[in-house]
């Protein structure tokens, strides 16, 4: 990905098993959208109104398994997303 048109501010933080004891971190990945998009997962979000959007992340940590448990840990893909 070419620094000039790198998505900045696009940064997440995966679950556990993705981010492997960090070699995750600092990785850039596509995250796309597949299947409906269900509004009651997140009320309020815009979510994947567009079929197959994606958008281009950095990886910058792990996702907080304390309190996120049905999320972040586990072998289930998971990214908290910064937009």
């Amino acid at each position: 990905i070419s620094a000039d048109t790198f998505p900045f501010n696009n940064i997440a933080a995966p679950n556990e098993a993705f981010y492997n004891k960090s070699l995750a971190c600092g990785g850039c990945f596509e995250i796309m959208c597949v299947g409906p998009w269900d509004q009651t997962y997140c009320p309020g979000s815009a979510g994947c109104k567009t079929p197959n959007a994606s958008v281009i992340i950095e990886v910058t940590d792990e996702c907080p398994v304390q309190g996120n448990e049905q999320w972040c840990s586990g072998d289930i893909t998971h990214f908290d997303l910064s937009q």
